[in-house]
């Protein structure tokens, strides 16, 4: 099935610049990073999908302004303790890239952007020295593929750790193509012992997937899988070690027990209808696995028409690990929309390589032309960059508008509650800047302290229960009042975000 070192460079040899691989390639993802980096520095499209960012990214703007590796946006520690809530990695990188680009939206945000744009080149790398889709064009539609489905249904939302488990999914598939073996095994283990430290959703992911491979490639596959589950335990051992010597092992776990890393609430009870309602989850939900598994069957029925499939066939995997991710997924714990991807990425390679299959008979020019043009469908109109919502709503997205409102309305002393919209405008403007989801872990010292409340005075559902200005009130304590100053906000509407938002500023009565 995987046909490991044989290279195929079918339409990427051109005496024409513009219709060359290497040059659609790196268009490709100019383009990506072009729109990519003018959404980073915008409100997001939807205006509440911003409470997991933010929870990621305040450990790692904690470390960035010297304040050590702690956050005050995690429901389960106190803001004194060493953060513990998810592994560590993506927070550490993120930091790092603040001290080169400095604390911002947009630098804060433009992180996963280039991480997708990274995962793009070396997956293009990998099917190439795999031979896994032979056609130029197809491998083409195959980056943009991956640069539409890293990201969530809603949004792209950077700020979360997926792209980056995304990306060293991806370097693991290239190393799998290394020649010498022993540079290949050695490099699996090094790589999937580093998985652990970039989520805990990884871990399982990569067991599930590689056990599948294994049953296709049996033997030959035997000594790259015991490396592969090798540097997994290595890493997470590594993992249980980092947080045990740093004194929060029982946080970490606080964390992780409680939230959809390793559970979901929700498809629960008797096996059979756990598996009912995980084949009617995936049916009706947005994910876009769907629409890749869909075509992977009408492949498949084609083939079996012309009494060409395989099983052992891209084709036949396609289906395997269409059905068999999400559902395994869901029976270890987790598969919310930002695991999609895991179920994508394999999904996608096998779609295009069948595609690659199926139309190298016709004339090439023709295809790259078609190609070409739902290529460039996908990436400037599909999700993540919702281009054509971006500029229906271009001129209320203007982040500038949130930071001068803030700027008008706290102090420098202040201890603020704040709606996460307006996160990266309080956050070097105030002493310190609490999370709503960080209330329930709150002493009772802090919440005497907290001196501005920024936020809706009222919320719709499914966030209701967490930051209006009633619920917060509720949890602090204390007597307030409407300043009077207010800001209305505009996005686009979906199912789980109002298109309108109004902030509002509540001080503490003296």
């Amino acid at each position: 099935m995987f046909n490991k070192l044989e290279t195929n460079a079918l339409g990427s040899k051109t005496n024409n610049l513009f219709s060359s691989e290497p040059f659609w390639v790196i268009a490709l993802l100019l383009v990506f990073l072009s729109l990519g980096l003018i959404e980073a520095s915008k409100l997001p499209l939807f205006l509440d999908t911003w409470w997991d960012e933010i929870m990621h990214v305040d450990p790692a703007a904690n470390l960035y302004f010297g304040q050590g590796f702690r956050s005050s946006a995690w429901f389960a520690q106190s803001k004194d303790e060493f953060w513990a809530g998810y592994p560590p990695l993506y927070p550490f990188l993120l930091s790092l890239w603040m001290q080169i680009f400095g604390f911002s939206l947009s630098a804060a945000r433009s992180l996963n952007y280039m991480l997708a744009a990274l995962s793009a080149l070396i997956l293009w790398k990998a099917v190439i020295r795999l031979n896994l889709v032979k056609l130029a064009a197809c491998r083409i539609l195959l980056l943009t593929l991956l640069l539409v489905i890293v990201g969530y249904s809603f949004d792209f939302r950077p700020g979360r750790p997926d792209v980056l488990m995304t990306t060293l999914a991806v370097t693991a598939f290239l190393a799998y193509s290394i020649p010498v073996k022993r540079y290949r095994y050695l490099c699996l283990v090094c790589l999937c012992a580093i998985f652990p430290f970039a989520g805990i959703g990884l871990i399982a992911y990569t067991a599930i997937f590689n056990g599948l491979v294994f049953i296709y490639l049996k033997r030959s596959f035997f000594k790259e899988f015991l490396a592969i589950l090798s540097g997994l335990v290595i890493g997470s051992l590594g993992l249980l070690s980092f947080y045990y010597t740093n004194g929060v092992f029982r946080g970490f776990l606080a964390s992780t027990l409680t939230t959809s890393t390793l559970s979901m609430p929700g498809s629960k009870g008797p096996f059979l209808d756990k598996f009912l309602s995980d084949i009617f989850f995936g049916l009706t939900s947005g994910y876009r696995s769907k629409w890749l598994l869909i075509f992977i069957l009408l492949i498949a029925v084609y083939n079996l028409a012309k009494k060409e499939f395989k099983y052992q066939s891209l084709a036949s995997f396609g289906i395997a690990a269409g059905f068999s991710i999400p559902f395994a997924m869901r029976t270890a714990g987790a598969y919310p929309l930002y695991y999609d991807w895991m179920t994508c990425l394999p999904l996608a390679v096998c779609v295009c390589s069948e595609m690659s299959e199926l139309l190298r008979a016709y004339r090439q020019h023709y295809l790259r032309s078609a190609l070409l043009a739902l290529t460039m469908a996908l990436l400037l109109f599909a999700p993540p960059l919702h281009l054509k919502l971006l500029m229906t709503h271009w001129g209320s997205l203007d982040y500038a508008v949130v930071d001068n409102f803030v700027t008008q309305n706290v102090h420098k002393d202040d201890w603020a509650a704040g709606d996460p919209l307006t996160y990266y405008a309080l956050r070097n403007k105030v002493e310190i800047v609490f999370h709503p989801f960080y209330i329930q872990a709150m002493s009772q010292q802090e919440k005497d302290r907290v001196s501005v409340i920024i936020t809706k005075p009222t919320s719709d559902p499914p966030l209701q229960w967490i930051g209006d200005f009633e619920t917060i009130t509720s949890k602090l304590g204390g007597f307030w009042y409407d300043t009077g100053k207010s800001l209305t906000l505009r996005g686009a509407k979906s199912p789980f975000s109002p298109k309108q938002v109004e902030l509002r500023i509540y001080r503490r009565r003296s």
